[in-house]
């Protein structure tokens, strides 16, 4: 079975990964604007941003 590249993508800036991860719990407790400003206090680029918490599809 063939597995989808997509769903296979991971972060090789580990800095990075280790920020998304907490904005992603964060989001659990504070909601989305409390991983925004988290993400944007650690410098992460709009796009990222976005990308992380518009859909899960685009989740690596």
């Amino acid at each position: 079975m063939q597995e989808d590249p997509t769903m296979c993508e991971h972060r090789t800036d580990h800095t990075t990964a280790a920020v998304i991860d907490r904005a992603l719990r964060l989001c659990d407790t504070e909601g989305i604007d409390g991983a925004i400003r988290y993400m944007e206090s650690c410098r992460l680029d709009r796009q990222v941003i976005l990308r992380v918490l518009c859909g899960p599809r685009f989740h690596r």
